[in-house]
């Protein structure tokens, strides 16, 4: 049971690119033990803040919105001709053209 947050913190290392990358830049200096616990402190403050602010996490370098976009677009699409709206889309657009 002793090694299960290290078992965490490694995965969030190989995982979770901003933790990754923080490590990477941190070992050559400070070593890898001393990177590890510096990664872990870097997690805690993280956790911190999304319980303060009531916040899930979010990856700062994902653009979420544009996954949500690439997700439901068919979806969305095919919602639409399916209720009609998007035939009177294309009728409205070929009228004005």
């Amino acid at each position: 049971m002793k090694s299960e947050p290290r078992r965490r913190c490694i995965w969030a290392l190989m995982y979770m690119i901003p933790f990754r990358n923080y490590h990477e830049a941190h070992k050559g200096r400070l070593g890898y033990k001393r990177s590890i616990l510096a990664v872990v402190h870097k997690m805690l403050r993280t956790i911190l803040a999304m319980l303060l602010d009531n916040q899930p996490y979010r990856d700062p370098g994902i653009d979420y919105q544009a996954l949500v976009v690439e997700r439901n677009a068919s979806r969305w699409l095919r919602n639409l001709k399916r209720y009609g709206y998007l035939e009177g889309l294309q009728d409205a657009a070929a009228a004005s053209a």
